[in-house]
């Protein structure tokens, strides 16, 4: 006589291979789940949540309307119908008393579907299937097929980790230094945790692979989708993130289109927002990306066109030859769902049609030796070796009450339907029988989770482990690289000649040398390779540095009738026209600009100097060996006075130069290498004007904040009232700050607007002594070559970087130093 056998469908292959394996070869024998035995067959088990999906869409309620457009949530209404079937509980039977009981009991009717009834024929295998499931069975009188699946361990070990990532490692060499040839690999919530074990499998050479590109290939048909669905921009950024039409460009369109936050409407236009003429240096860099973008721009347009103008079922098939294009391997369960369904799909079920593409999967390979499940779905024949991971206190019983619609406070109000504590109980059972499931068992736990908060370990296994002895786990024995050996970055002399000189010379800024000290790596990738993110043409600090560089440069040059406004019409083309945020900006901006003008205004009248360049371009190939500099500094003024006597000495230069924020010159920071560019153009520039230099400073185009004094007490004079700050004092808090190289009585008239320089008995002078030129310029020298070398020995890791230069003394000697404690006259 023909029998089935009911099992969990995880279970079926293992059964099957027990029965095979048997001596006595039992025939006439089907395995068959659960459901699939009790339920009608389906044709189409897609198709039928589509129907299920478009059933509830026309049915009225009046509570939950909103809530069954999430196809998640019918899902769950609708295994709940089958657990309410199980338990033989009527659906008439249900609680009525509210309009949500009402709209649950409605759906639920909407979506049951009738059982068949069991005959004689049947057995069940208990392991693996429901509590629902088992108490129909038994209801039924079905009886159980009795089969060995449970071992006494006959060694146990007790082991754990930091985190689950070396719990995981740990295992790993374990088996592969023990030769373990049988091996059941058991893990927490196994379909999160599956890629992370697979990038670890992979580390070592083992067999188990997680198909990263159909994770791709779902989001991009998920992506297209979405777009079928309602064209947006958003949608579009969603193409673009995932690649679905094969572009070059990605990053820089994706940028583009958000830069200018353009519309639908625009994405269908010409991408030319920007012009060449009149263009600025910042405009440049927009105007490239604009430039290579263009190829990509005209297959955006013609690939979304060609998917606008396909009829809805067209859209689909579409999508698939997209899919099919990227990777072929990865396209069959697409075009199997969409083969399926595609009669059956319209624009009110897309939501469904979404929920069955992301619940597509593909079976990873696995290692033939070791095996991997999840705690909730154990082996159903024991092993040799079994290891337990991640048996924490939540893992471990880890069985949560029921929430949503269908709580547990629900679940109390349903005559009939078995207590929370017997459902749990039935439960923790099917879990603990990872206690008998080897003949060696391997219990671990991790201390910290993947949020660094510390975890206990599991109570059933505690009182497991000490039944066998063990009071304490042991931890894995787990061989790390060592941190202080990883792989340095470096390249051959013979690669950085190719890639830093050109013509025997090296190229450079200032600036991308103080780079290259600060991150010699980075300078690699950004200044040799030459692989650059899109500048951010947002409205940042660097953007509000070249604007105001700019306003101030032509208030130099014309004075008052160099307007903000003027200036700004330079710059508007370059951003969108959709911003808000940007006339907000823009106007703030104003105001921090407008006071600088004056104010920088008011530090040049102070001065015994007068303008002789803006935006001064820094060239020069001769003072530093085997440099060919290049930069800008943002004035340079020369004296009206000559500093001596003697008329071969001409009037001292002085440069400035506009930061976005506070700048100084720290001489440690200079020591190190990370302060070239003031200097380094100090020196050019002597040479170029071949006279002496006064001094070289940086000013701060930024906005300080100022607060008022609150009261003081003081036992010499009692209670002193708050000054709050004056126009003055505030203006004073901007000052030029840098280094000073000659006594400045004769061309400064006041020590306010100068770091380093006091008035001392009415005299303008450097506190200290002033600083030597000619050290400075013997330092950078040196300071070059030793960067020179560097450079040429391929050395591009930080930790290599070695500026060591030793002490120089910058202040000179031949001046006598002022005492800084004597008192201002001023004051």
């Amino acid at each position: 006589m023909r029998k089935t056998i009911i099992t969990s469908s995880s279970k079926i292959s293992d059964l099957q291979r027990h029965l095979l394996n048997e001596k006595d070869i039992q025939t006439g024998i089907q395995i068959m789940p659960f459901e699939a035995y009790f339920y009608r067959p389906k044709i189409n088990n897609k198709v039928d949540q589509l129907n299920q999906y478009d059933i509830l869409q026309n049915v009225e309620f009046d509570q939950l309307k909103g809530l069954i457009k999430f196809p998640k949530f019918i899902n769950d209404f609708s295994t709940f119908t089958k657990t309410l079937n199980a338990y033989s509980i009527d659906l008439e039977d249900l609680p009525n008393h509210t309009e949500y009981d009402k709209d649950i009991k409605k759906i639920l009717i909407s979506l049951n579907e009738t059982m068949n009834k069991p005959d004689s024929s049947l057995m069940y295998l208990e392991e693996g299937l429901t509590h629902e499931q088992v108490t129909f069975l038994k209801l039924h009188n079905i009886p159980e097929f009795k089969m060995d699946t449970l071992v006494t361990p006959k060694q146990v070990i007790y082991k754990n980790a930091l985190n689950f990532r070396q719990e995981l490692e740990g295992a790993v060499q374990y088996i592969l230094e023990e030769n373990i040839q049988d091996v059941a690999l058991i893990i927490p919530n196994k379909a999160s945790n599956m890629p992370f074990v697979s990038t670890v499998f992979k580390r070592y050479g083992l067999n188990i692979n997680h198909d990263f590109s159909f994770d791709l290939a779902k989001r991009q048909y998920l992506a297209l989708v979405d777009y079928i669905n309602k064209p947006t921009v958003e949608s579009i950024f969603d193409l673009l993130e995932t690649n679905v039409f094969k572009l070059n460009k990605i990053e820089s369109l994706m940028f583009y289109i958000e830069h200018f936050q353009m519309t639908l409407d625009d994405i269908f236009s010409p991408f030319n927002h920007v012009v060449s003429e009149n263009i600025n240096s910042s405009g440049r860099l927009i105007l490239k990306i604009q430039d290579e973008i263009q190829d990509d721009v005209i297959l955006l347009q013609e690939h979304l066109n060609t998917i606008n103008s396909a009829e809805f079922d067209d859209k689909f098939i579409l999508g698939l030859q997209y899919i099919e294009a990227f990777n072929p391997a990865t396209s069959r369960p697409f075009f199997s769902l969409i083969q399926e369904t595609i009669l059956h799909i319209t624009y009110q079920n897309i939501p469904m049609v979404k929920h069955l593409i992301k619940n597509l999967s593909t079976t990873s390979k696995q290692n033939n030796n070791i095996k991997i499940y999840d705690l909730n779905d154990l082996p159903l024949l024991p092993v040799d070796t079994c290891i337990a991971l991640g048996l924490d206190s939540k893992s471990l019983p880890g069985i949560k009450a029921k929430g949503g619609m269908l709580d547990e406070a629900y679940l109390r109000r349903v005559e009939g339907f078995p207590s929370q504590s017997d459902r749990n109980n039935f439960a923790l059972d099917q879990k603990l029988k990872v206690f008998e499931k080897a003949n060696n068992l391997i219990l671990s736990y991790h201390v910290i989770n993947f949020e660094g908060k510390p975890q206990e370990p599991s109570f059933p296994v505690e009182s497991f482990t000490k039944k066998h002895g063990i009071d304490n786990p042991a931890p894995w024995i787990i061989k790390e690289a060592d941190p202080f050996m990883d792989e340095k970055h470096t390249i051959t002399p013979e690669t950085a000649e190719n890639l830093f000189l050109t013509n025997g010379v090296l190229r450079a800024s200032v600036s991308s040398l103080e780079k290259y000290i600060n991150d010699p790596y980075q300078y690699f990738i950004e200044n040799a390779l030459q692989l650059r993110k899109p500048f951010d043409f947002g409205f940042d600090s660097r953007v509000i540095g070249t604007l105001n560089h700019d306003v101030i440069e032509q208030f130099f040059k014309h004075g008052n009738a160099a307007s903000y406004e003027g200036v700004w019409r330079n710059y508007s083309h370059l951003f969108s026209k959709n911003d808000p945020l940007i006339p907000i900006l823009i106007g703030l901006n104003k105001e921090i600009v407008n006071f600088h003008k004056e104010n920088i205004q008011d530090i040049y009248q102070e001065t015994r100097f007068q303008n002789i360049g803006l935006e001064e371009r820094i060239t020069d190939s001769d003072i530093f060996q085997g440099f060919s500099m290049t930069g800008f500094v943002d004035r340079v003024d020369v004296a009206t006075v000559n500093n001596s006597s003697n008329p071969e000495i001409k009037e001292p230069i002085m440069i400035v130069d506009y930061k976005s924020s506070t700048h100084s010159l720290s001489p440690a920071r200079v020591l190190k290498g990370l302060q070239l560019q003031l200097l380094t153009y100090a020196l050019i520039l002597r040479k170029k004007y071949q006279r002496p230099i006064f001094g070289a400073y940086y000013y701060a185009l930024n906005r300080v904040s100022t607060e008022q004094m609150s009261y003081r007490y003081l036992m010499s004079k009692g209670m002193i009232a708050p000054t709050a700050p004056d126009e003055s004092t505030y203006k004073n808090s901007y000052k030029y700050e840098g280094w000073t190289f000659m006594e400045p009585s004769q061309f400064l008239d006041t020590a306010d607007r100068f770091g380093g320089i006091r008035i001392t008995k009415g005299v303008v002078s450097v506190t200290g002594t002033p600083y030597d030129i000619e050290l400075v310029e013997e330092f950078m020298r040196d300071l070059y070559k030793s960067i020179y070398a560097h450079m040429m020995q391929g050395i591009i890791d930080f930790n290599d970087i070695d500026i060591s230069m030793g002490k120089y003394p910058f202040k000179r000697k031949d001046v006598e130093p002022v005492n800084d404690t004597e008192v201002k006259d001023n004051e």
